[in-house]
């Protein structure tokens, strides 16, 4: 198997989830509205917060690898809501939302057979396109990790469990 495409399997296997994190679709499919804005304890932040700092974190990443021009929002404070901040059921959705949807976009750059993993990248100029992707299944799963700690908040989240 040649090295694009061996990397391109790998990558797809990490942005596809369920391996080493709990798979965020499944968590958010079944998460309650009524603990949208709750925290966990030892945290100020909510789940809510946690989703908004995933998609922008993701989105960020993604206009990183299409756009040359892409200017990140200011860390820490562009990368997600305040503590005080709440939202509604509408808000909750449209930030799944544009998770799932980034995600999908990025799997569309990693199976496009076109996308040259090791060709050099026209941001910052010593980064391969492979960096470029690499960055988000590493970003991805490591933000993603909390999820288990908050769906076990509210008595769900393992897989198989019937909670």
């Amino acid at each position: 198997m040649k090295g694009n495409d061996l990397l391109r399997k790998e990558l797809l296997a990490l942005l596809s989830g369920g391996e080493a994190h709990m798979d965020f679709a499944d968590v958010v499919a079944r998460f309650p509205m009524e603990h949208i804005n709750s925290k966990a304890p030892h945290t100020p932040y909510s789940c809510w917060h946690f989703v908004e700092h995933l998609r922008i974190a993701q989105w960020d990443i993604l206009q990183f690898m299409i756009d040359p021009d892409h200017v990140s929002p200011d860390y820490p404070e562009g990368y997600r809501p305040s503590p005080d901040e709440e939202t509604d059921e509408k808000g909750w959705y449209g930030s799944v939302e544009g998770v799932l949807s980034d995600l999908e976009k990025l799997k569309e750059i990693v199976t496009d057979p076109a996308t040259d993993f090791f060709a050099p990248s026209p941001m910052p100029k010593t980064t391969p396109s492979f960096g470029r992707c690499s960055w988000w299944p590493i970003t991805t799963p490591t933000t993603s990790a909390s999820w288990p700690c908050c769906a076990r908040c509210w008595g769900y989240g393992r897989r198989g469990s019937s909670t």
